[in-house]
């Protein structure tokens, strides 16, 4: 398998590689360009007769319990054969099945339910009719047997694919869309533990996907987003995500899409203890490490006792606590003095809780007996010892490494020498609190900690890292270290900016930035630059996980909402977001009435009838007997489109309105806020303008459009 990247179609090792039907494998905003692609000629592909692609060689024969459509069948004998699938109340197949038959080639899904261990299957009735079938079989063996058997059936035949199913979860036919600029194809998709495999038909591309590596998956689409040639569907696709690129996908049966959606939302858990189950980057470093090192990077190289002196043991479980439940959506943001011991705290328990260590048991020995060495020629066989490591602790001992000769050519600020970071970090990389009865003597230890001096010591020898590599890395440090010393911490911290949609680009900027720099800087960005009139873009402030929406106004700065609101909220569920403005600010279609309206009151799920009026730079509103109940100033009140979903306004066009300086207001109270439903989307967008250019803020001259919506 060869790791391509998508400008000029080049291997990382530089070689040319062109492909077939490369019209359908289109690189815009598409996943594909993090998957690993393995290239094949459909055309040489080994076709098998039909007697195979109908499964009628294929004979499987178990007791399972069944269930078809919810309703339990008790304990049948299960057969598959001349190409079909039934069951019958004896082995002996008297009389007609109790089940069935269901053709294999009518089988859109197979695979391993991830809570019970049954299999799961969705069959067609047949083709001329829309009826499907989701049959639930339990059995006490073989269950990945029966799975990859199926699948091999009812997969398009190439040896591509034949070459590439191994060790499936699940497998079935679906379409997909590989980013928002691709036309739908249908396809085959199949799940193997960590590795989501498509290829589209027609397209000589297999594509691999690390789900570990996905950041999110949405599954509740705008109805654009629809595949058209799935009828009847009432659910849609779902999303995934992952840095650089989207993938849409959605079965031909919304049972079916579910069960996908059920199916990678648990591998994209990732829960335990292995390391090889971690959420990771890119560069195949676990999430909570390169979350840590890049903080610990960015405020706390210059502290002193950095990595020896602990954090509060209350913090830092709490802190781990989140990381192990959503690594992606955890940001680090800087606090007390404490924060950096903290988070250093955080990383050392990441390896020290870990089920075996990073630098696993069965080298160390090998290890140990090359660092007794005084041979120079000691550093080749480091090399050649860790380069057999699987990628992922490779990359992760090769990052944690770097970061700790950081660390150490600061020791004259953070009194961090490899002697004191040798001894803290021997330990922690080679060795683990629980598990196998290894235990640490203190032979052991020392040997561990001459080992991680070792590697410090010698790190660009051993892991080979150019003079090139070296020089643009002294200037990073170089340029940090100033920073350090000439900037207050106080200055700022970086803020992240999410592009498009959460989660598929973001970029850092300065708390201090307001919200017509961070516009400024978005739009020079890749994933914004090729978009059509990008000067109708705006900076949206997202909260209530993304359920109500703000434009950000010009000078607003990144701090007044980080630090003045969202720590007293709840950060986990605020970001900021860079999109498309549909609608750009004009006056002319600005009203200062808003008549007939249903408003929710704070706290309050029903509606009534009201009405709004903006007079004299305050927002009244009277009831529906036109009675005044209460007013503000136009500048004490944030107005958010959307509804949290706790709430049933009778019109789909809302706003919510809070007034966060108002002593009744609690952000995690249910049903924050007031909630004002419009009839129509147009009488919404004129009462926003008309509150808009009311406020201090408003700037009409701005590049910026102004509309929330």
């Amino acid at each position: 398998m060869v790791d391509l990247f998508h400008d000029g179609i080049s291997s990382n090792n530089g070689c040319e590689r062109s492909f077939d039907s490369s019209d359908k494998c289109s690189d815009v905003g598409s996943l594909q360009n993090s998957a690993t692609m393995i290239t094949h000629s459909w055309k040489r592909s080994k076709k098998t007769n039909g007697q195979d692609i109908l499964g009628h060689n294929l004979f499987l024969s178990a007791w399972a319990e069944v269930i078809v459509c919810k309703k339990d069948y008790g304990k049948l004998w299960i057969v598959v054969e001349q190409g079909a699938l039934a069951g019958w109340a004896s082995n002996d197949k008297d009389g007609n099945p109790a089940v069935g038959p269901y053709y294999l080639k009518n089988i859109l899904y197979v695979g391993k339910n991830p809570v019970n261990g049954a299999i799961d299957l969705h069959v067609r009735e047949n083709f001329l009719c829309s009826h499907w079938t989701n049959l639930k079989l339990k059995m006490v063996a073989e269950v990945r047997k029966w799975i990859l058997d199926i699948v091999k059936c009812i997969m398009p035949k190439n040896e591509l694919l034949l070459y590439s199913v191994r060790n499936l979860c699940a497998g079935g036919s679906v379409w997909i869309r590989q980013g928002t600029a691709c036309a739908w194809s249908s396809g085959w998709m199949f799940l193997d533990e960590h590795k989501l495999y498509y290829a589209l038909d027609g397209c000589a591309i297999l594509f691999e996907l690390d789900v570990r590596k996905f950041i999110g998956m949405k599954s509740t689409l705008s109805k654009i987003d629809w595949c058209a040639s799935v009828v009847g569907s009432m659910k849609g696709p779902f999303l995934l995500l992952q840095e650089g690129g989207s993938l849409f996908v959605q079965a031909e049966y919304d049972s079916a899409t579910l069960t996908w959606i059920d199916l990678l939302n648990h591998q994209m858990e990732c829960s335990g203890y292995r390391l090889e189950d971690s959420k990771l980057t890119s560069d195949d470093v676990p999430v909570i490490v390169d979350k840590c090192i890049k903080f610990i990077s960015t405020y706390g190289l210059l502290q002193p006792g950095l990595y020896r002196r602990n954090g509060p043991n209350f913090e830092v479980r709490s802190l781990l606590a989140e990381f192990r439940k959503d690594p992606v959506n955890m940001h680090l943001l800087p606090g007390s003095g404490d924060m950096i011991n903290v988070v250093a705290d955080v990383l050392r328990s990441f390896f020290r809780q870990l089920d075996s260590p990073l630098v696993p048991y069965h080298i160390q020995d090998r290890l140990f007996a090359v660092a007794s060495l005084k041979d120079p020629a000691r550093l080749d066989e480091y090399h050649e010892i860790l380069m057999g490591l699987p990628r992922i602790r490779i990359q992760t001992l090769r990052r944690i490494l770097d970061h700790l000769k950081d660390v150490t050519e600061l020791a004259y600020a953070n009194l961090a020498t490899i002697e004191n970071v040798a001894k803290i970090f021997g330990p922690t990389l080679f060795s683990v609190e629980q598990g196998n009865g290894v235990d640490n003597s203190f032979t052991t230890t020392i040997q561990q900690v001459n080992l991680v001096k070792d590697l410090l010591t010698y790190y660009a020898s051993i892991f080979r890292i150019s003079a090139r590599e070296m020089i643009i890395k002294s200037k990073i440090n170089m340029l940090q270290e100033k920073s350090n010393q000439t900037k207050a911490r106080a200055d700022g911290f970086l803020v992240p900016v999410h592009i498009l949609e959460k989660d598929n680009h973001t970029f850092n900027v300065q708390s201090s930035s307001n919200a017509e720099q961070v516009c400024d800087a978005a739009r020079n960005r890749p994933a914004v630059r090729n978009e059509v009139d990008v000067n109708h873009f705006a900076l949206f402030e997202e909260i209530k996980c993304g359920q109500l929406e703000r434009r950000v106004n010009p000078p607003e700065k990144m701090s007044s909402m980080i630090t003045g609101r969202w720590l007293d909220w709840e950060p986990a569920e605020c970001f900021l977001l860079f999109k498309r403005d549909p609608i750009p600010y004009s006056f002319r279609l600005s009203y200062p009435f808003a008549d007939d309206v249903r408003i929710a009151e704070q706290g309050a799920k029903s509606f009534s009838v009201g009405h709004l009026k903006l007079e004299g730079g305050l927002v009244a509103y009277y009831n529906k007997g036109l009675k005044k109940v209460n007013e503000w100033h136009t500048d004490d009140i944030l107005w958010y489109a959307g509804h949290e979903s706790s709430r049933k306004p009778p019109y789909p066009h809302t706003l919510t309105f809070i007034l966060p300086k108002d002593d009744n207001f609690k952000y995690k109270s249910k049903n924050m806020g007031y909630c004002v439903a419009f009839r129509a989307a147009t009488l919404r967008t004129q009462w926003l303008n008309a509150v808009i250019s009311s406020q201090q803020d408003f700037h009409e001259n701005s590049s910026m459009p102004l509309v929330q919506i």
